[in-house]
């Protein structure tokens, strides 16, 4: 099964995820409201099927947003 994030959920997963900035930190970066990012959190965690913000950051590290996530070329560059 794969996942289809949008370009700027893949934003938003890389910087809280990735980057482990504040859902306000990443605002002032993307140069929208907290609120807004807290938005795409809650639909990436449905997406991925996790409960909590320790089980998406795990799933990342564990290489599993690799597996489940597809990505379109141009996010690529986002990821390390």
């Amino acid at each position: 099964m794969s996942i289809k994030l949008s370009p700027r959920e893949e934003t938003v997963l890389h910087l809280i995820a990735v980057r482990c900035l504040s859902n306000k930190e990443a605002a002032r970066e993307m140069k929208i409201s907290h609120r807004t990012v807290e938005n795409f959190r809650h639909n990436i965690m449905q997406k991925m099927g996790v409960k909590n913000y320790g089980e998406l950051v795990r799933q990342v590290a564990l290489g599993g947003s690799h597996e489940t996530v597809t990505r379109s070329e141009d996010q690529m560059s986002l990821w390390p």
